[in-house]
């Protein structure tokens, strides 16, 4: 019989399951450590741009805070400049009208008053000419009025048609001139004189 040699090595099957594991191990804890470090890198990036929001955000804060006591501030001084600037303007009109009654010559009439509170407009009917004149002279000498201009005279026609005698003798006393005036009031006077009837 012959001997059977085998020259070739035995080969011997090795487990290849550790092997595996500690190659999925190794995987398993890279992916982890970079998703570590990816996770620290954004949240750091997010943090920073946090921290930079907060610090503008103070600022604007505390510019809005100061702008705020300015106005506070000036918010006292402003409404008191309006009231004082309200009450310049605050003129006794009653008082003006009444001293536009007085000054009427007899028989005569304020028909119409325009006020808008820097000039008067005024419509009157007079019975003569002459009444308009001495109103224009009144008005002048007046202290709550400033240049006083008689824009126009014209006269007053009443068509009475068929009228009895009574109506005829009534429009006989009518004034017969519509007079237009137009002048400017001294506010100051008016206010001063409302001031010394309080």
């Amino acid at each position: 019989m012959k001997p059977e040699v085998n020259l070739l090595p035995k080969y011997e099957r090795y487990n290849n399951v550790p092997f595996i594991l500690f190659f999925i191990g190794l995987i398993i804890c890279l992916l982890l450590g970079g998703s570590l470090i990816y996770f620290y890198v954004t949240t750091n990036a997010e943090l920073t741009e946090a921290e930079a929001n907060v610090s503008q955000l103070t600022e604007e804060k505390t510019l809005l805070e100061a702008r705020v006591n300015a106005l506070n501030t000036s918010d006292s001084s402003t409404l008191e400049g309006a009231i004082t600037y309200a009450e310049q303007y605050v003129v006794p009109t009653s008082k003006l009208i009444e001293e536009f009654m007085v000054l009427l010559p007899e028989n005569s009439y304020l028909s119409d008053l325009n006020y808008d509170f820097e000039t008067v407009q005024i419509e009157t009917q007079f019975e003569t000419i002459t009444d308009s004149a001495d109103y224009v002279e009144a008005l002048t000498n007046s202290a709550y009025m400033e240049n006083v201009v008689i824009n126009q005279v014209e006269t007053f026609e009443h068509e009475t048609g068929e009228a009895d005698d009574e109506i005829k003798d009534q429009y006989n006393i009518i004034p017969r001139y519509h007079a237009y005036y137009s002048l400017e009031v001294n506010k100051s006077e008016l206010v001063k004189e409302e001031d010394t009837d309080e």
